[in-house]
């Protein structure tokens, strides 16, 4: 069946017929606009009652050219859309697009309207439900729930790559308890006494795997706490929360912990662990322990290594930090001008001791800060050219 595609009919006797036996152009005409009208339904519901079996089954590959509108069931093994030809990785539902131009363009679609007509505040409302149950006693290579890639493959440039973009919003005037724009969750709750190495509720990862690329900037993650309109009650760019129950935790307890990572600090600029540029104050509740030292902020800070013997501090030094081969002697200058002095001695072999430079005198001498590794002195100026040592 096809579209009717006549040029419309006039009329070319009006007379002479009887009434009952007259046919009009208007009659034709519109018989002609009432079946185009209804030809995707027409011509689709023929075709699928032609290749359906008696199970409702399509009984071998089909083609539609045209819209198909399905009153009932559609019972088929795959479903390739759009310009799709194969099941890519065996997926039984197919649609690839390839679209040229600039306009928006979405492959798929899911929207769901729901108005409410009573409250119900146990009845969630779900746009799309993916799941993989991975069942039986052998071990399985692995179950993802979802897989969303956004891939950029050609020469031209992009302003922004996305694998997922993922947004809870809210319109109305309503209240509401909690919005989170993903809620990701990692739960063990079987019965059996299964062991899992490590349980994460999120993997972030940003990896540069490109000999010939160049990131400016690569990040781990990046949280934001934003603030345009309105008001807000607390703001935490970050909030770390342990919630317990019951179980048992039978080895250490950390709310954050920073691995060690040797051999990967190499650098062309500085090295740190945690980099603060704010400069608001941090308060903390429980003790600070460090197994090296504490170091105040400091206006200058002088390293000494290699196989350096001797050395003078600098005028304008706050920490000194001495890593030597040999046996480190620093001279204290009337040059110095600074109050407090902290002496760190990195060494694990060598010792590091004081003497007075010309016009300078050094009280409580203390011989020399030893070499067990990461000892520290305090150089105290108690007067114009007149120091202290306290270790």
């Amino acid at each position: 069946m096809a579209l009717i595609t006549f040029a419309n009919k006039v009329d070319s006797q009006t007379t002479g017929v009887a009434e009952i036996n007259k046919i009009t152009a208007s009659n034709i005409n519109e018989l002609k606009s009432g079946v185009n009208s209804n030809e995707t339904a027409i011509i689709n519901a023929a075709t699928i009652n032609a290749v359906k079996n008696s199970d409702n089954n399509f009984s071998s590959d089909q083609t539609f050219q045209e819209d198909v509108l399905i009153d009932g069931d559609l019972k088929t093994p795959t479903i390739k859309i759009g310009n799709a030809s194969a099941s890519i990785s065996g997926s039984l539902l197919t649609s690839t697009s390839l679209v040229e131009g600039n306009s928006i363009v979405a492959n798929s679609f899911t929207d769901v309207s729901r108005v409410p007509t009573a409250n119900s505040p146990s009845a969630e409302t779900y746009a799309d439900v993916s799941r993989v149950t991975v069942s039986g006693a052998f071990t399985d290579g692995g179950a993802v729930g979802s897989n969303q890639v956004g891939r950029h493959s050609g020469s031209g440039g992009a302003h922004f790559i996305y694998g997922n973009i993922v947004t809870s919003e809210q319109t109305g005037s309503g209240d509401i308890d909690y919005m989170i724009g993903s809620s990701i969750r990692s739960i063990s709750k079987g019965d059996g006494a299964a062991t899992i190495d490590y349980a994460r509720g999120i993997s972030v990862e940003s990896k540069q795997n490109n000999a010939l690329g160049t990131i400016n900037n690569l990040q781990g993650a990046h949280i934001t706490a934003a603030l345009e309109e309105g008001s807000a009650g607390e703001v935490q760019v970050m909030l770390l929360d342990f919630d317990r129950i019951n179980g048992t935790i039978t080895n250490n307890f950390s709310y954050l912990q920073i691995q060690e990572d040797v051999g990967f600090h190499t650098v062309g600029g500085t090295a740190r662990s945690i980099y603060s540029r704010n400069i608001l104050p941090s308060e903390f509740n429980g003790d600070i322990i460090s197994n090296k030292s504490v170091l105040a902020k400091t206006n200058k800070v002088q390293e000494i290594t290699g196989a350096v013997t001797a050395a003078s501090i600098g005028s304008d030094i706050n920490v000194v930090t001495v890593d030597t081969s040999n046996n480190c002697v620093l001279t204290i200058e009337t040059t110095t001008d600074v109050s407090k002095i902290t002496v760190v001695n990195l060494s694990s072999t060598s010792t590091v001791s004081f003497t007075a430079g010309a016009g300078v005198t050094v009280n409580n001498n203390i011989g020399n800060i030893a070499h067990s590794g990461n000892f520290k002195a305090e150089l105290i100026k108690i007067s114009l050219n007149n120091w202290v040592i306290a270790q």
